[in-house]
């Protein structure tokens, strides 16, 4: 008896086993198919396709979100392989959900602007015979007014090129000027050097000759002569200024007396 109910137990779990893997394949192939949609859905630029890549997606997602909580609930006493594949289907399917999601908002968005270019391409024909007159008159203004900036831009240059020759036959002049500037400055700088000599050597003359002048009076008549002669020559310059003295004196005395009074 026990042996065989260890063949049922056996023969049951190969059974789940089965019947698990028969699910996964399942999950697997609705998965891609949704896959498959979303990336058609992503890709789509007609308004007649997105709305049946739509319909289409929502049925695929609601079918692997079915089949996948099938597989759930049979893989909730199963190995711990089957409850982490389990897992991972559910984590596959809120990927798809949300590709899926993103790719309708998208297609939604392509919608409306094809609507809206369409409205604007039917109102743009209306007006187009309009305007055709004014856009060709308008690039024609354009162009002459380019035409113009053009020459303008031209003369410019020219002047700046003219301008640019002018700048460097100036630059050209001041160098020279600089480098004569230059020449004179050190040619001043060797003159004041040489006009100081000049001067000392003048000022030595000077002394050399005082020197020689007095040592020969000195010589010729001694030096008693000599004061004598200075004695002289001052008492003379006393005699001659007295008169002065006494005078500017008197004249100061004068115009104290008459304050008095």
């Amino acid at each position: 008896m026990a042996v065989g109910g260890g063949k049922a137990a056996a023969t049951g779990g190969s059974n789940a086993d089965a019947g698990l893997a028969a699910m996964q394949a399942t999950v697997n192939q609705a998965a891609t198919d949704l896959q498959q949609l979303v990336l058609q859905l992503e890709g789509v630029r007609s308004a007649t396709d997105i709305e049946d890549l739509d319909t289409r997606g929502r049925e695929a997602a609601v079918y692997l979100d079915r089949v996948v909580a099938q597989h759930e609930k049979a893989a909730t006493n199963a190995s711990s392989d089957a409850r982490a594949a389990a897992v991972r289907n559910r984590g596959r399917l809120e990927s798809l959900e949300r590709r899926l999601r993103s790719a309708r908002r998208t297609a939604a968005q392509v919608s409306a602007a094809a609507d809206r270019a369409a409205l604007l391409n039917g109102g743009e024909s209306r007006r187009k015979g309009k305007n055709q007159a004014v856009v060709s008159e308008t690039l024609r203004a354009a162009k002459s007014q380019l035409s113009s900036n053009i020459d303008s831009g031209l003369e410019a240059l020219k002047q700046l090129k003219s301008d640019h020759e002018k700048m460097k036959v100036v630059d050209d002049t001041f160098g020279g000027l600089e480098k004569e500037l230059d020449t004179g400055t050190s040619i001043l700088t060797r003159f004041k050097s040489r006009d100081f000599i000049d001067r000392l050597y003048i000022g030595l003359a000077l002394a050399v000759y005082c020197f020689v002048v007095a040592w020969i009076i000195y010589r010729r008549l001694g030096l008693h002569r000599i004061l004598t002669l200075v004695r002289y020559i001052l008492d003379l310059a006393y005699q001659l200024c007295a008169p002065l003295l006494s005078l500017l004196g008197g004249s100061d005395d004068g115009d104290g007396a008459n304050g008095d009074l």
